[in-house]
């Protein structure tokens, strides 16, 4: 019904209505992939690989009224939440170590990939723990000179309350109704 119903709009009240057919289902079908993961980091890059085979026929999913398909997108984010939560909820027991160097790309127009696997995956969460840790840190201080003196003794405290809060905000996912 709802699948009807969003397709009715887009054929009567869009400002410009755009036919249902397989260019409509390919944007659509990205937008929904960028909308569950918009920063990459809880799908691997076979999942995406995996589900591709949809986005072309999302259209004739519309039509049809078949919307079956969306349990396993749901089931797949599920386990992938899940399987991010445990990589996550192990790293309270890990040191992190500061004194590497690591990256972390921030700019735009850089297209970010998503993780080839589970180890890639975990590596990627640890880099932006550390980082959010640090950055979490440094708000704590008005210069640098206090940050460095104090850092060691409240990185493990802070680096708790971000892994809480990413935690957190995996749970607002799975719960949230929609």
């Amino acid at each position: 019904r709802q699948i009807e119903l969003v397709n009715n709009l887009l054929q009567t009240h869009h400002i410009k209505p755009k036919p249902l057919n397989d260019s409509l289902s390919v944007q659509i079908w990205r937008n929904f992939i960028e909308t569950l993961d918009p920063d990459k980091r809880y799908f691997l890059k076979s999942d995406i690989d995996s589900l591709k085979k949809d986005r072309f026929s999302l259209d004739d999913y519309f039509k049809n009224g078949e919307c079956g398909f969306i349990k396993d997108y749901i089931k797949l984010y599920h386990k992938r939440l899940e399987e991010t939560k445990g990589i996550i909820e192990r790293f309270f027991q890990e040191d992190f170590t500061y004194s590497i160097n690591d990256t972390l790309y921030f700019d735009a127009n850089r297209k970010r990939n998503y993780s080839k696997g589970f180890q890639d995956k975990t590596e990627e969460w640890i880099r932006g723990m550390k980082y959010e840790t640090v950055t979490e840190a440094v708000k704590r201080f008005e210069d640098k000179q206090t940050f460095l003196k104090a850092f060691d003794s409240i990185k493990e405290e802070v680096k708790t309350f971000v892994l809480n809060r990413a935690l957190c905000q995996i749970d607002e996912i799975k719960n949230h109704q929609n």
